[in-house]
């Protein structure tokens, strides 16, 4: 059987590959940031004017980011 590697992406850790250390770029992690605040604050005004749970969407903007940003912003208005 081969070994496998496991590699794990800590967003603000370096990780090591092959025994060499790579560290991600501080432009990626300011990136990340950028879009989770975005996202955290765009789904709860987006899901308060679809009559969704501001709460719930303030978690899915947090934990999806862009990914939940457009999930809230597909869905149909709740009456």
């Amino acid at each position: 059987m081969g070994t496998k590697t496991t590699i794990i992406i800590f967003v603000l850790y370096p990780i090591s590959i092959g025994g060499t250390k790579m560290e991600i770029s501080p432009v990626f992690t300011v990136l990340g940031i950028i879009n989770t605040v975005i996202s955290v604050i765009a789904c709860p005004i987006i899901a308060g004017y679809k009559n969704r749970s501001v709460v719930g969407w303030i978690f899915g903007g947090l934990f999806l980011g862009l990914i939940g940003l457009i999930i809230v912003a597909c869905l149909p208005r709740k009456d």
